[in-house]
């Protein structure tokens, strides 16, 4: 079991202090063959050079979750550009740090598919785990989902269970589940008092922390770059259910995660555009009513933000969107896709 190989991708945007954190933590896991890969979206905060600096055991990192450890340092790393990793044919130790460099701010889809199909191609890993740069990890965070992952072969992905960072009392979730009004994130911002103390079955991961099989990955495909942020594990997970594969909540994988305290233009935008773009996509009809009715209320919301925030993509036109998600669209049932 602890044989599988496991890439561990973190997209990181101008947050190296928090990345620190969260490599600090993953460095102290007690799985094996693993190989991390930071994806750097064209960061403005001279993240790469702090990484680097980690690696070298120059950036000393405090937390009460870890005691930082001088003994794993230097950390083995190279720095690829994007180009460059999509032409690699270099293999890694296990453990290694690979940077792949964007130049610009490709999102989360695209930048994480970045960093999937290196794991894919070059590092060969039989499960990719998506883990967002302000989390840090249990050190038997990824034996506890490659455990679950591998009990049974249609188990395509596995939740670890996200707490909250300022206060681990509160939950901030345990996967992604669905109700005729659409996709939510199970156990958001309720007390832990044991009731999500066993795993379960759930309708899809969150890649705040999720372990997808690679097999999966190659039969429905990565996420949707379409999506640029937000949702698009949502879209991943109807995906995944449609096509008979499995997605389980692991109780003993432990993750804490410091989240968004506030909301901000470009979260605002997207958040309000994609509620309604994987419905579109992939919902039954009268949950892609229910959704039009919401994205209605959030038009002023799109507006506001779509010209005044330059992290939006400015050839980002909104209806030629919802067109494309369309077209992407499969006729199907959705007795499938509930319990």
């Amino acid at each position: 079991m602890n044989s599988k190989r496991v890439s561990v991708i973190i997209l990181n945007w101008n947050g190296w202090k928090s990345a620190l954190d969260c490599l600090e933590s993953l460095y102290q896991n007690n799985y094996d063959h693993y190989h991390v890969i930071i994806v750097d979206n064209g960061s403005q905060d001279n993240s790469i050079e702090e990484i680097i600096k980690y690696c070298n055991g120059q950036n000393i990192v405090k937390s009460i979750y870890y005691q930082y450890d001088q003994t794993n340092k230097p950390i083995n790393f190279t720095v690829l550009t994007t180009n460059e990793s999509e032409n690699s044919i270099q293999r890694h130790n296990f453990k290694q740090l690979i940077i792949i460099k964007n130049e610009i701010n490709y999102g989360f889809s695209k930048g994480t598919n970045i960093g999937i199909r290196y794991a894919l191609n070059v590092l060969q890993s039989e499960y990719i785990l998506t883990l967002n740069n302000d989390t840090i990890v249990d050190k038997n965070f990824i034996v506890s989902l490659v455990s679950a992952a591998e009990r049974e072969c249609n188990i395509g992905a596995c939740q670890s269970k996200i707490l909250s960072m300022k206060d681990p009392s509160f939950i901030d979730a345990i996967g992604i589940n669905t109700s005729f009004i659409g996709s939510y994130q199970l156990g958001y911002q309720q007390k832990d008092r044991g009731q999500y103390n066993n795993n379960l079955e759930i309708f899809g991961a969150c890649a705040c922390s999720a372990l997808f099989k690679s097999e999966m990955l190659k039969d429905i495909g990565l996420f949707d770059e379409d999506f640029f942020a937000y949702y698009e594990d949502v879209d991943l997970a109807w995906r995944a259910r449609r096509n008979q594969w499995k997605a389980m909540y692991v109780h003993d994988s432990v993750v804490y995660h410091v989240g968004s305290a506030t909301g901000s233009n470009i979260k605002d935008y997207y958040l309000a555009r994609n509620r309604l773009s994987y419905l579109l996509k992939n919902a039954p009809i009268y949950m892609i009513i229910l959704g039009l009715i919401r994205f209605i209320s959030n038009i002023p919301i799109i507006i506001k933000t779509k010209y005044i925030d330059k992290q939006i993509r400015g050839n980002d036109r909104i209806f030629d969107h919802f067109i494309i998600m369309l077209r992407k669209r499969k006729r199907q049932s959705s007795h499938n896709l509930y319990f």
